[in-house]
């Protein structure tokens, strides 16, 4: 018996729960041996403050566990909790983060695969160690953009990142986590002289993103912010943007958000 409870304590110790479980169970233990290996010699007036302690305790208890859960509810869990549970943060790896980048290219930039610009090889030229080409174009606008939504919104910002259930999962290109708010952020890059392309699809796949983000954010508010890095932004740009993502946004579940940057400002903002 003694063995089973050293078990159940050492899992028990693991989060802070199971410490407050133990210490009720413990508290209660040493009142009860208290009272009954006593009775014989404390007086009504002595036993009076065990019995209320044993009446009083489980309410001031149940009053602590409910502020807790209220206002601290992410202080209630180890690490570990979190690890074994079905829903959890994990960053993409290198080549996760490449496919992504390759299928947002695939989908949305085949409207302008005639032109030279467009180019899916990564070279390098000559006098320079920096690649060109597409897939450094898209990598670099996330980076600028995610940084510059740091900086700007004073965000700790998780990058490329995937959010799990079961078999559900999402992966976007920025997570922050707070206590009551859980925002992705989805970043794309877009030619300004292919505007007009393909902008309806793009809006389609971000409130498609914004639908499969709803399944995860049924117990916390959630929301997205699609980040829109325009190379070669004007205010005719800005206003067909704009336009073409109200048609979307205003029907979706969970918020979103539209942020619009210059790529050559970002750029030159953060020293690229």
């Amino acid at each position: 018996m003694i063995k089973d409870f050293g078990q159940t304590a050492e899992k028990l110790s693991g989060n802070p729960l199971g410490i407050i479980a133990l210490f009720i169970v413990l508290l209660y233990g040493i009142a009860g041996l208290v009272i009954s290996s006593s009775a014989n010699f404390l007086t009504t007036e002595e036993r009076l403050p065990l019995i209320w302690l044993l009446v009083i305790f489980p309410f001031l208890v149940l009053f602590v566990f409910a502020w807790l859960v209220s206002q601290h509810h992410t202080k209630l869990y180890a690490p570990k909790d979190f690890v074994s549970d079905e829903a959890f943060l994990r960053a993409l790896t290198p080549t996760e983060k490449q496919v992504k980048q390759q299928e947002e290219i695939a989908k949305f930039e085949e409207d302008s695969s005639s032109s030279s610009s467009m180019n899916f090889t990564v070279t390098t030229p000559k006098n320079t160690s920096r690649p060109v080409g597409v897939m450094y174009d898209y990598g670099l606008a996330e980076d600028l953009a995610i940084a510059h939504l740091k900086s700007t919104q004073n965000l700790n910002i998780l990058q490329n990142q995937e959010i799990r259930r079961g078999d559900q999962r999402i992966q976007v290109d920025g997570l922050a986590v707070s206590e009551n708010m859980l925002t992705a952020f989805e970043v794309q890059l877009m030619k300004g002289e292919y505007i007009n392309k393909n902008l309806r699809n793009r809006m389609a796949d971000i409130a498609y993103k914004a639908m499969q983000l709803a399944a995860f954010s049924k117990n916390s508010k959630a929301k997205l912010v699609y980040v829109a890095v325009v190379d070669g932004l004007s205010k005719e740009i800005e206003e067909k943007i704009s336009n073409r993502f109200q048609e979307f946004s205003s029907a979706s579940v969970v918020p979103i958000e539209l942020v619009l940057l210059d790529f050559d400002a970002i750029k030159q903002t953060h020293g690229a």
